[in-house]
Order: structure tokens, then sequence, then C-alpha cells
């Protein structure tokens, strides 16, 4: 019998150092891999910002429209979630 593999959780300040720029996202301290997008999930998350930054003002006065914009979402252990589209309150 082998023994288990110890997992070790990692923080999400050690998360957006070491994973910058990569279709991953930190699940309760554990580094999770995105699938690719494909090309009609693009078209449709561009539609959907599109829409959304239409609704939120142009400048921003309603909301600022992100897409695939990393959020720290929980702690201890650390979330971090990169949604498609994100509106964010100014």
């Amino acid at each position: 019998m082998r023994p288990e593999a110890q997992l070790t959780l990692i923080g999400a300040d050690e998360f957006l150092r070491r994973f910058v720029n990569q279709r991953v996202e930190l699940w309760s301290g554990k580094v999770v891999p995105m699938t690719p997008v494909s090309s009609l999930h693009a078209r449709t998350a561009v539609e959907i910002a599109f829409c959304l930054r239409q609704f939120a003002g142009g400048g921003g006065e309603r909301g600022r429209v992100l897409v695939e914009a990393g959020f720290l979402v929980a702690r201890d252990p650390d979330e971090v979630l990169a949604p498609d589209v994100a509106v964010v309150r100014p």
C-alpha cells in the first residue's frame, strides 16, 4: 500500500505570483486548471461584456465591466476566481 500524496494548500499571494496569465483558479487553497474557451464561448462573453458595458455607462458611472479578471472571494483557505465577465461597482 503506497502512502497518500500530501496536498499542500497555497494562499492567494503565492497563487498570484506563480500563476499569473495562466488559465487556473484557486479553490479552497488548491490550484484548479480551467479548460480552454471555445470560439463560441469567447464570442458570447464579448457580447455579454458589450451589453453590460452599455448598461454600466461608457464612463463607468454604474460600474466597470471586466473580462477574465481574478477576484479574491474567500480567505483561509483562499479562493481566487476569474469569471468570464464581471461588473464591479465604483
